[in-house]
């Protein structure tokens, strides 16, 4: 028998979604116009078994109204107004993620950079492709073992 986490239903759809719970609860959002994500993991092994162990009930935050993303600066003023829920017990046990988070803020045009569900993909929002591929190169200089992608989202 073979257990696929709860978060796999909201991959299989490509349209913009919130997650919420351990990724059972999931709301459908209108898209904003498109960016561009720089995504980067560094081949730390984060179980995430032992990220959701070390949260309690109380750290989830609370349900959150999502505002109607009708331009890039909502969905980032809204982003930077929120955070993941697992990004502070993850960061404590596993340092690297906070330094692959500080590491996008060193790149020119990063709009906001987290961490991705429960660890290890972190990544970067740009404006445009050109600050995107150029964030990549640098990142790829300081992890030079890491996967990094860059892709357009929201198009």
């Amino acid at each position: 028998l073979v257990l696929l986490g709860a978060d796999i239903p909201v991959c299989m759809d490509w349209r913009l979604q919130r997650m919420q719970g351990i990724g059972e609860k999931i709301s459908f959002i209108d898209p904003p116009e498109s960016l561009w994500i720089v995504l980067l993991n560094n081949g730390d092994k984060i179980p995430t078994n032992i990220i959701f162990q070390a949260i309690s009930q109380k750290d989830f935050s609370d349900i959150v109204n999502i505002p109607k993303l009708k331009d890039k600066s909502v969905l980032i003023k809204f982003l930077k107004s929120t955070g993941n829920d697992l990004e502070k017990s993850a960061t404590k046990m596993y340092p690297i993620i906070k330094n692959l988070i500080d590491s996008f803020h060193t790149t020119s045009g990063c709009l906001i950079s987290r961490m991705s569900g429960s660890g290890s993909t972190c990544f970067g929002l740009y404006e445009n492709k050109f600050e995107a591929e150029q964030a990549k190169k640098k990142l790829i200089y300081k992890f030079p073992k890491a996967w990094i992608r860059v892709a357009k989202i929201f198009s």
